[in-house]
């Protein structure tokens, strides 16, 4: 199963929190560093999606034509925020936020 679910009960129960996830797979996760305020969630499998509401709704990260398989996803903390997406053997890519200012290839094989 390829879904993000959330507690609130300290992990009593669960309950799905991509429900406006377009996307098929969810290989990824990153969390805003400050999630219980922003509730900002960083994920996906290709391309890279980010969802300001815990996971209600989904928007693209960078261009949707950006189809590299993702590993791992990393979030810096501050208010400038940059995420970098490891990816399955084409290269460390990153975004510095707000997003769409930079997209750019760290180092590729």
């Amino acid at each position: 199963m390829n879904a993000v679910f959330k507690s609130t009960d300290g992990g009593g129960t669960w309950s799905p929190a991509d429900s406006g996830y377009p996307g098929t797979e969810m290989r990824a996760l990153g969390l805003s560093s400050g999630y219980p305020d922003d509730q900002t969630l960083y994920g996906g499998f290709a391309p890279v999606y980010i969802s300001s509401n815990a996971g209600v709704s989904w928007s693209p990260l960078g261009p949707t034509s950006w189809h590299r398989y993702l590993n791992a996803l990393a979030v810096t903390p501050g208010a400038k925020k940059t995420v970098f997406a490891g990816t399955d053997g084409q290269g460390l890519w990153c975004w510095e936020l707000p997003y769409g200012k930079i997209f750019l290839p760290l180092i590729m094989r």
